[in-house]
């Protein structure tokens, strides 16, 4: 009974320790860097300094909507073009999600105001042919354009506090002062969503339509029947408010010609054009957007006679813009803070949700304490009385007796419960992938815990996950071929185990996303990957992680197989099993038993997928770290149940039973996800979205059941040779 009890020990002592750490380092965190948010930068990543007169560049990325998850690239629409169209290198994560930067033709000189700037004009606006109804398409569906200035987004500000849909983090509602106001008077705004819209439908009262709720005195159903036929407003001008913050004994004047001199007294032609002000840093940028007929030349004209600019106007669109530099005291260090923090709602939400789970899970342990450990104690103690009973009376009649009796309960099957299972070949290739992924996951959420994967660095999450993946290959192969090994005392199948862990999931993986990029291609969107990332993906699937899965599975082989039925020879003929009703055979047991995983994380899942499509920042590690401990506690203490009533109702077919117990959560959070967005939630249903959202949630879902049901399944396998280990063989 020693090797049980040390068991029970054990994992008392490793739930009460997960259940205990995840509540403090929600708490610590949160409190730290999610309230206040302490933004920590990669170690390398420091801040530009721009001199007085210095051109700063504004760059433009992908269009995203809230209603859709197809991104589109900015110069697909009839936009003013630069003279030469240019873009940074992009690390694999940016050209994956479609978050390419490209240069603008905005200018902009550090601290010098402008107050109109005519970019271009663009005639025929309406007759562009495809990029005119991709145009008028986006503003139906309700599209942004994203912007970014020395790496910080712009941030459309408005009059009124902004819906929670789309708003910034914990920047709902949270008042930005000294900006430049449409009626050109700085006063302070609302921060809103990231991006600006590119237009809208003008409805029959003359208003503009931006979102889908409908003013007092307008008739919904007027303005459905009528969209067809409606007017749209193109909004070609933006206010640009840019908050720097100027460093200490930095102040200098500059010449008209760009030559910087401390002192303007200096100059030797007292006409020169001077520039006053200090060398500099970006800390925020925002914007308000304007429709204005003929661009801001004409506002300023004749502000009496100012009208919307229409799309199909005869004299062309009129692109302009303004810019008004404030100083701010927020540091460089922390410039992320408003748009990574949370709002109270958001935390008490994520808060709830932990006080759920933590809630379920304790119910779970008790049940499991209570009832499992107990009747196993109650089995175990009863067993050595019955076998210091028999060899007692051995001992009186002189070792004449048959010191047998019968057994009762998980203890009948005790010579076949390690029998390889159907398709064992399968499991062990799983459980590696699971294994695999559990590592991914738990780097993932160190590096992002210490700060190493700030949302500021666009695509560096995706790219660790994708790199970390190829690289721990080697654990897929190891783990899967351990298991092989030890079910297959002589295995032969030794190069179809290591295989199918190089091919199987990575490939299932790898159709998802073609045909994904295939859908987005056709479409015509910046998520399409273009060739070279093809060839990069395979390369790394080809030539890192293949022969790593390959090296790992070579090291299992060499190693002395684990004999998990050490004490219990296998019988030749298995056992027959019984015959049980429908509500405990071995589907219902795994429907029922998926509920309670799929229960505690539902919550978090759809409040991180949630911000994701809609644009917003994700930067809650301590919320997911407390999360992913209880949830893997959760699946460890259902993976333990679920075995047990198997091997109490004399199965001991548990190996399938208890993995999949813990995939189907996955299937279960896969569907409720979908059925939620595409029902539930106000979310375009076009083929091509829906194609694109089901491809992204089944990736999602497919990582979550593989993780679950190798933690699940390993977790039985140890309470199995525990409760085994503590029996003696007849």
């Amino acid at each position: 009974m020693a090797p049980f009890a040390f068991f029970l020990r054990q994992m008392h002592r490793v739930t009460a320790a997960v259940l205990l750490g995840a509540l403090v380092v929600s708490w610590e965190y949160n409190n730290n860097n999610v309230v206040s948010v302490d933004a920590f930068y990669l170690p390398g990543v420091h801040p530009q300094n721009f001199d007085v007169g210095e051109h700063v560049p504004l760059k433009v990325g992908r269009l995203v909507s809230t209603r859709t998850t197809v991104p589109y690239e900015y110069y697909k629409l009839p936009m003013c073009v630069p003279a030469k169209v240019s873009s940074p290198l992009a690390n694999l994560g940016e050209v994956l999600t479609g978050d390419v930067l490209y240069t603008s033709p905005y200018k902009m000189q550090m601290q010098i105001n402008e107050t109109c700037q005519t970019t271009c004009t663009i005639h025929n606006f309406h007759k562009k042919g495809a990029s005119s109804k991709l145009w008028k398409k986006l503003v139906d569906e309700r599209y942004h354009a994203t912007m970014r200035m020395d790496n910080m987004p712009v941030v459309e500000l408005t009059e009124s506090a902004p819906a929670s849909e789309g708003a910034v983090g914990g920047t709902q509602g949270r008042l930005v002062t000294g900006v430049t106001s449409s009626d050109g008077v700085h006063k302070s705004m609302f921060a809103g969503g990231l991006g600006l819209p590119l237009g809208a439908r003008i409805l029959p009262n003359g208003r503009l339509h931006i979102s889908d709720e409908f003013e007092e005195g307008t008739d919904p159903q007027d303005v459905i029947q009528n969209a067809g036929k409606a007017d749209y407003a193109v909004f070609n001008h933006i206010n640009f408010s840019i908050f720097y913050h100027p460093l200490p004994k930095s102040r200098y004047s500059v010449y008209a010609n760009g030559i910087r001199v401390q002192d303007h007294r200096t100059l030797e032609d007292p006409n020169a054009e001077v520039f006053d002000g200090y060398t500099a840093r970006i800390v925020g940028i925002y914007a308000t957007i304007e429709s204005v007929k003929g661009g801001c030349k004409k506002k300023m004209g004749n502000p009496s006679e100012v009208n919307v600019q229409k799309w199909n106007d005869k004299d062309g669109v009129t692109f302009s813009y303004s810019v008004n530099w404030i100083p701010s005291e927020t540091n460089w260090a922390s410039r992320w803070d408003a748009l990574l923090s949370m709002s109270a709602h958001d935390i008490d939400t994520n808060w709830y949700t932990i006080a759920n789970s933590l809630l379920m899970t304790t119910c779970l342990t008790f049940l499991v304490a209570a009832v499992i450990v107990r009747s196993l104690r109650r089995d175990l103690l009863k067993y050595e009385e019955i076998e210091e009973m028999l060899e007692g009376l051995n001992e009186e009649a002189g070792g004449g007796l048959l010191t047998t009796h019968e057994d009762f309960g998980w203890k009948l099957v005790a010579h076949d419960v390690f029998r390889p299972p159907k398709q064992s070949t399968l499991l062990c290739v799983l459980y590696g992938a699971g294994m695999q992924l559990f590592y991914v996951i738990c780097i993932t959420i160190s590096l992002g815990a210490v700060g190493f994967l700030n949302p500021s660095n666009r695509g560096v999450l995706l790219s660790t996950w994708l790199f970390s993946f190829s690289v721990l290959s080697y654990c897929a192969g190891n783990k899967s071929a351990w298991l092989y090994q030890a079910l297959h005392k002589n295995p032969i199948e030794k190069r179809r185990v290591a295989m199918q862990s190089a091919w199987l999931v990575p490939g299932a993986a790898m159709v998802v996303f073609c045909i994904s990029n295939t859908i987005l291609w056709f479409e015509g969107s910046s998520g399409a990957v273009p060739f070279g990332t093809f060839f990069v993906l395979f390369a790394l699937w080809f030539i890192v992680s293949v022969p790593l899965t390959f090296l790992g599975s070579t090291v299992a082989y060499r190693k002395e197989p684990e004999d998990f039925a050490i004490s219990h020879k296998q019988n030749a003929i298995p056992r027959m099993i019984p015959e049980m009703p429908y509500y405990r055979s071995g589907t219902m047991m795994i429907m029922v038993g998926a509920l309670l995983p799929f229960l505690v994380s539902f919550a978090q899942a759809f409040f991180v997928v949630s911000r994701l499509l809609l644009n917003k920042f994700v930067y809650m590690f301590g919320f997911i770290t407390a999360v992913f401990l209880i949830v893997m506690a959760v699946i460890a203490e259902t993976g333990i149940v679920i075995t047990y009533w198997c091997l109490n109702a004399e199965d001991y077919r548990w190996w399938w039973r208890s993995y999949m117990t813990c995939f189907t959560s996955g299937i279960y959070t896969f569907i409720a996800l979908l059925f939620y967005f595409l029902i539930g939630f106000d979310y375009s249903t076009n083929f091509v979205n829906m194609m694109v959202l089901t491809g992204h949630m089944l990736l999602a879902s497919l990582v979550y059941s593989l993780v679950a049901g190798a933690v699940g399944f390993r977790v039985s396998l140890a309470f199995v040779g525990a409760i085994y280990d503590a029996i003696k063989a007849d």
